[in-house]
C-alpha cells in the first residue's frame, strides 16, 4: 500500500509537467491569431448567381480565404435609332440622253459612245444631214442637165467653178481645223449651209462639162460602189481606223502625182495622166469612205465624238462627192 500511495503524486506531477509543456505552445499560437485578426478584410464584390451557387455547394474550409469573386460589368442594351436608309448615288459620268443628242444639247466635255441608243441616234443624224446636202447638190446639178441654154452658159463661164472651189476649200478647212467653230451653234449650221451651196455650185459647173449619159452613169456607179463599201466597213472585223497614216501617205503621193501630171500635160500633152490620176483618186476616196464609216459607227480604235456631228457629216459628204467626181472624170475621158 505504501508503494501505491507513493506513485499517485508522481502521476499528478507528470500531469503538471505536461500542462507546463503545453502552455508554451499555446502562447506561441496567440500572436498568429492576433495577426490574422489585425488583417483588413478583403473587399467583396457582388457575385453572380452561378458563383453564389458554387459557394453554397462547396463552402470554404475553416481558416481559408474564400475564392476571389469578380464583378462583371453590365452594359446597357443598345438603343434603337432610326432605320438606315442608303443615299442614292449618281453615276460619276452620266451619259447624254438620246434627246440631247438629237437636239444638240450636250455637255461641254468630250462625250463617248457609252450606249447603243446614243450611237444609233448619232449615225442617223449624220446620214440625214448628208442626205439633205446631196439633195441640194442634186437639185443644182439637174439645172444644166434639163436646161440646155443654162448648160451652155455654164460652159462659157467655167471660171466660176474655181471661185466656188476656193470658197468650198476655205470653209472645209475652217470646219475641219477649228473645233470651236463646228461646235458652236448656230455658227456651225451657217457654215455648213454655205459649204453646201459652194459645193453645189462647183458640182453644177463640173457636170455641165459632160453629157447627160455620163452623169447618170457616174451617179449609178458611185451609188453601187458606195453601198458595197459601206456594207463591207460595217460588217468586217478588220479595224480600218488604224490606217489613217497609210491614207495620209497615199494622199500626199496623189497630190504630188497630180502636180507633175499638170506639168507634163501642159508641156508634153500627156493627157493619159489625167486618166491615171482619176483612177487613183477614186480608189483613194473609196478607201477613205471605208475608214470614215467605221470612225462614225464607233467601237474601233478611233471613233467620232457625238459633239462632232458636223465634222462627221462633212467627211462623209466629201468621200461620196470625191468618188462621184473622179468616176465622172474617167467616163468623160473615155468620151
Amino acid at each position: 500500500m505504501s508503494k501505491k500511495e507513493d506513485d499517485t503524486p508522481k502521476s499528478g506531477e507528470n500531469d503538471g509537467e505536461e500542462e507546463e509543456k503545453k502552455e508554451p505552445s499555446g502562447s506561441a499560437d496567440k500572436p498568429k491569431s492576433a495577426e490574422k485578426s489585425k488583417r483588413p478584410p478583403l473587399p467583396q464584390a457582388s457575385a453572380s448567381p452561378s458563383q453564389q451557387q458554387q459557394q453554397a455547394q462547396h463552402p470554404p474550409a475553416q481558416g481559408q480565404y474564400p475564392p476571389p469573386q469578380y464583378q462583371y460589368a453590365s452594359y446597357p442594351p443598345p438603343q434603337q435609332g432610326p432605320s438606315y436608309q442608303p443615299v442614292p448615288t449618281q453615276p460619276q459620268n452620266p451619259g447624254p440622253s438620246e434627246q440631247d443628242v438629237e437636239r444638240g444639247k450636250l455637255n461641254p466635255t468630250k462625250l463617248l459612245f457609252s450606249e447603243g441608243s446614243i450611237r444609233a441616234a448619232f449615225v442617223r443624224k449624220v446620214f440625214l444631214v448628208v442626205t439633205i446636202m446631196f439633195m441640194v447638190v442634186g437639185s443644182f446639178c439637174a439645172i444644166p442637165i434639163f436646161w440646155s441654154d443654162f448648160k451652155r452658159w455654164c460652159q462659157r463661164w467655167a471660171f466660176l467653178y474655181y471661185l466656188a472651189y476656193i470658197v468650198f476649200l476655205v470653209i472645209y478647212l475652217i470646219l475641219a481645223c477649228c473645233r470651236s467653230v463646228r461646235r458652236n451653234y448656230p455658227c456651225n449650221i451657217i457654215m455648213l449651209c454655205v459649204f453646201t451651196v459652194a459645193a453645189s455650185i462647183m458640182c453644177m459647173f463640173f457636170t455641165a462639162q459632160f453629157n447627160t449619159q455620163s452623169v447618170f452613169l457616174a451617179l449609178l456607179i458611185t451609188t453601187l460602189c458606195s453601198a458595197a463599201i459601206v456594207a463591207f466597213a460595217m460588217f468586217t472585223n478588220k479595224d480600218l481606223t488604224t490606217c489613217y497614216g497609210v491614207a495620209f501617205i497615199l494622199s500626199v503621193c496623189l497630190l504630188l502625182f497630180g502636180l507633175f501630171a499638170i506639168i507634163f500635160v501642159v508641156f508634153l500633152h500627156w493627157y493619159f495622166l489625167y486618166l491615171i490620176y482619176a483612177i487613183c483618186g477614186a480608189l483613194l476616196a473609196m478607201f477613205y469612205l471605208a475608214i470614215d464609216i467605221q470612225w462614225i459607227m464607233g467601237g474601233r480604235s478611233h471613233e467620232c465624238s457625238p459633239e462632232d456631228w458636223i465634222y462627221a457629216s462633212l467627211e462623209l459628204f466629201m468621200d461620196f462627192l470625191s468618188i462621184f467626181m473622179f468616176i465622172l472624170s474617167i467616163l468623160g475621158f473615155a468620151e
